[in-house]
Order: C-alpha cells, then structure tokens, then sequence
C-alpha cells in the first residue's frame, strides 16, 4: 500500500476501504479494521469506485460546532440532549442538538412527540400510584438538579412499584422510558400494562434481562452518565397505556419481602406514541417537543453545491424501521421536483428526481435500525452511483440530474417529514463526481 498522511487522516491508493470485513495495517504496523476510521477519507468500492477524495466544500463535522453554523435550525420550543458530560441538557428553540448519547457526538433530528406523563420528574405526586413503595425525594438526577426521587420498597410480601395510566389512548403503539440508577436494588421491571408485556433491565451489568409475560416489541438499556441508564420499552398498543415500574432483588422475581430501604432512583419517566425520542419534561399536563427542521439554503447552499456534479457522503443512525424511510440528506427545489435524496427503506437508497420525472433509484447495502450506517453516492448526466457500509456500488448510466436545487433538507425529506428520528454523526459534500480523481 502506498498510503500518504494528510491533515483529514490515512489515505491510501489502493483499496483500502473495499472489504468491511477485512483488517489493514498501518505504517506503525498496528492493525485497524477501515470501517473504524472516518471513511469519507476514500470513497469506497471494489471498483470505479477506489480513490481519495479531497477538498470537500460542506463537512458537518458536531465535534466542531462552527460547521454546522450554515445550517438554519427551525424548532419551536426547547428539546433535550445528552451533553459531553453525559447530562441532560435543554436546547433552546431553533437551535441545533448535538447530542452524546451514543456516545460521541452527533446532530440529533426527531419528528414531534408528545410525552402522555403529566409528572416526568415528581413521582410523589398522586398521578403514580404506588405498591408498597414510598418516593424519597431530593436525589441528584441527570440533568444535575436534585429533582430525582428514590423508589423504596417497604418490609412487606409483595410487588414493589409505581405506575401511571395514560390520559389519552395510545395506537398502534408506544414507547415507555425512564431513567434509573441502582440504590440496592439491582433488577427493575418496566411493564406495559395494558398489553401485559414487559421486560427486566440489569443496573448492575447494563444489560438487557429476560421479558415478563409477553415479549415487547423493542427495547434498550443505555447509560447516560453518572450511573444512569435510560430504560425504554416499545410495544404495540390499543387503549390507556398504563406504564409500571417494579423493583426486585432478583431477575423475574415480581413479589418479595423488602427490606424498607433498598429500591432504586428513579427520573424522567415518558409515555409517547409510536418510536422512542427524546426525553420531554412535564409537570402537569403533557408536552409536545415541536420537531428539528435542519436547511442549508440560500448564499449557504449555494457555496458548497455543485449542480452539475457532486458527490455526498452520511454517517447516520436512525431509530426507525425501514418501512417508515427515514431520510438522511435530500438536495431539491422549492417545488421538489428536482431532488437528490439519501434515504432507507429496507436498504439504503438513492433517488433523483428532475422535472419531476424519476431519473434513478438505486438500493445499496442494507438497513438496520439502531445501526450506525456509512452511505456515499455521486452524480452527475448519465452516472449515479452509490455505496453502504462498504458494499460494491450500485449504479444507473442514465438519467439527469436535478435541476437547480436551492436546498439541503437534513435528516428528513424536504417539505412533508420522514424525519430520521436519530443522528447524523457526519455528513460531507465534495463538488465532484467520484470518477473525476
């Protein structure tokens, strides 16, 4: 390999990058695997595809918050994160959300949600009832404040728990989450209860446990920070959603003696329709988080895009399933009749659109949600091409490209949603067609 070091990293003429499954060396000799490093530095694939590409004019890079100042943000009203601290934090509106809860940091892009708890954060209030259990509060929650409560299970025979019911229905389905930290009790149950399903999260080792009576749909355990893990639950659903949190001292063990002061603390509990999002304060009545609405347009746009030929480039992970076709990146008009779109359905795709005639729409490599995905695609008249994940690229040798876009949509489609619902940890443009090296 004849690799050079350039300011952006590693770069090789040869194919460095053609196999995900493959380990290289580098010139120290330690070994790497290429889907670790930042792979915009070659613009894979096993053919036409192998070369560097160089001097982009768009990188969003949320490791550097001054690139992503050419993005106009539209969010009314204040929306969570996961700061470098691994703390909740509020974003003001119209801002953009760099958010570290997958554990580097990424633009975090949601469509609205509505939390049904009216009390997220009081678990003393009447709204939760409680099973042989009390609320301590005072606690240091992951927001730093101390409005996190304890839940302490009391010295009888019996199912330790709180639980609230939903003032709306909840269809087809929901997502439960709360965030938890272990104060004696290793072992918390979260319970759906209108459809009798559940699961069991482990405090101690982060792990996922067994399912309690029906086996939900989804689920997830992720730390936070400061020993907090966020515990969410997703289920199909077709009444008042009543979401339950249990305590034991051992895996699937619902009834027990306690012991009148282990339990667990507990912050931020949240019952919403459909995928999980992020988290939405309440105290009262619900709250809906607007959704982001992330452009590049105007002088912005028109300074990094080139309209005859180009090539883009996304790191992304959404949370949704395929069938919805969260949208990575969409270039267009103000009509959307000419449009460039990196989107999922099943795969990863790429779609153009001129005059409102489809020009290509090619399927790369495959999706799974809650994965990060690496896509790259380039066009120009009569050669589109793309790659995922390190696959071979698929490509269409006719068509033209569209016609004088204005914009850049991120993480969603232009005008009407398909929002990503997750992050963009990367995502570059270079004024070139990958051929043109």
């Amino acid at each position: 390999m004849s690799d050079t070091l350039t300011p952006s990293g590693l770069q090789s003429s040869a194919g460095l990058y053609g196999s995900c499954g493959v380990y290289q060396f580098d010139r120290n000799g330690a070994i790497f695997n290429p889907l670790d490093l930042n792979p915009y530095l070659l613009f894979d694939a096993e053919s036409s595809m192998i070369g560097t590409l160089e001097n982009p004019t768009l990188d969003l890079d949320p490791t550097k918050q001054e690139s992503l100042d050419v993005i106009t943000a539209t969010r009314a009203g204040n929306a969570t994160f996961v700061n470098l601290d691994g703390e909740i934090e509020i974003a003001q509106p119209n801002t953009v959300r760099v958010d570290n809860s997958l554990g580097y940091p990424a633009i975090l892009i949601e469509p609205s949600a509505t939390n049904l708890i009216t009390y997220s954060e009081d678990f003393s209030h009447s709204s939760w009832t409680k099973t042989a259990a009390t609320m301590e509060g005072g606690h240091t929650a992951p927001d730093g404040t101390a409005t996190a409560y304890k839940l302490i299970e009391d010295n009888t025979d019996s199912v330790h728990r709180t639980f609230q019911t939903a003032t709306a229905s909840v269809s087809p389905s929901a997502s439960i989450s709360v965030f938890v930290k272990y104060s004696g009790r290793r072992y918390v149950l979260i319970r759906f209860a209108d459809q009798s399903v559940g699961r069991w999260y482990d405090l101690i080792s982060g792990t996922l446990g067994g399912t309690y009576l029906g086996t939900p749909n989804d689920s997830s355990i992720e730390l936070i920070g400061n020993d907090w893990y966020r515990i969410t639950l997703s289920h199909t659903s077709d009444a008042q959603a009543r979401c339950e949190f249990w305590v034991s001292d051992t895996e699937s063990v619902s009834s027990y003696t306690g012991d009148g002061t282990s339990g667990v603390y507990i912050w931020g509990a949240q019952l919403e329709a459909g995928s999980l999002t992020s988290y939405i304060p309440t105290s009262g009545s619900t709250v809906t988080r607007a959704a982001d609405d992330l452009v590049i347009s105007g002088s912005a746009f028109s300074s990094f895009y080139n309209a005859s030929e180009g090539t883009f480039y996304v790191e992304a992970q959404s949370k949704e399933s395929a069938t919805y076709q969260p949208h990575y990146l969409e270039a267009h008009d103000a009509s959307g009749q000419n449009r460039f779109a990196v989107y999922t359905q099943s795969v990863a795709r790429v779609f153009v659109t001129a005059n409102n005639s489809v020009q290509a729409h090619l399927s790369l490599g495959s999706y799974t949600a809650n994965q990060l995905q690496r896509v790259a695609a380039s066009y120009k008249v009569n050669d589109f091409v793309g790659s995922s994940n390190g696959s071979s690229e698929a490509g269409d040798a006719s068509g033209l490209v569209p016609v004088n876009p204005t914009a850049l949509a991120i993480g969603r489609r232009y005008a009407d949603g398909y929002h990503i619902q997750g992050h963009i940890k990367r995502l570059i443009f270079w004024p070139y067609h990958s051929d043109s090296l």
